[in-house]
């Protein structure tokens, strides 16, 4: 057996149930050194990019402006969490790109089913919370931990409606908290959590 194959034991899938009937893959690395998602050396470089899908969750409505605008200071952070995923290789959805940052209106009742939909394909959930975390974001969490999907939250710092129970689900495991390091830390953190996701 040479080193490629020793190093490929080491990629394998494990099933999760959403529910009667609904059984799908998820991708886990056992070994942490492998963090190299996005180097064209690695191994597991083309089988994380065909199995990993993100949901990128982020505050929405309460940045649109009085002029139509998107608030640029949140809109520059979604861009960093969206660019570094896609410099990955790998598929994500987010719905700021599907509404063009609010420029493209959608039925309420269409946004919550696509959300939703989007959701349920999803392996992989980065959550972006500035300095509070949204109704929405907070919904897509819920959801998420619900569907046993592991949880990424990117924080630039302490926020301001901070509860106990998302404390407590950090400290339990069901969320995996970074703090807010740049693009530099954001890649970073993206590429250990997707290469050392939640195996639960």
């Amino acid at each position: 057996m040479n080193v490629r194959d020793r190093e490929d034991r080491h990629l394998h899938t494990a099933n999760l149930s959403r529910g009667p009937g609904h059984r799908r893959p998820r991708l886990f690395l056992d070994d942490p050194r492998r963090d190299t998602i996005g180097s064209e050396n690695s191994p597991a470089h083309g089988g994380l990019r065909r199995r990993c899908t993100v949901f990128i969750a982020g505050p929405m409505t309460k940045q649109l402006l009085n002029n139509g605008e998107f608030d640029k200071r949140t809109r520059s952070r979604m861009e960093v969490v969206i660019d570094c995923i896609k410099e990955l290789g790998v598929s994500s959805f987010s719905a700021h790109i599907a509404e063009d940052w609010g420029r493209r209106h959608v039925e309420k009742q269409r946004i919550a089913k696509r959300d939703i939909e989007a959701l349920r394909r999803s392996t992989h959930m980065v959550a972006y919370a500035s300095n509070s975390i949204s109704t929405g974001v907070g919904i897509e969490i819920g959801a998420a931990i619900a569907m046993g999907i592991p949880i990424l939250l990117l924080c630039d710092g302490p926020t301001s409606s901070r509860s106990a129970l998302l404390d407590g689900l950090v400290l339990a495991g069901a969320i995996r908290e970074a703090p807010w390091l740049g693009r530099a830390g954001v890649l970073n953190s993206v590429r250990q959590f997707l290469t050392r996701a939640h195996a639960k």
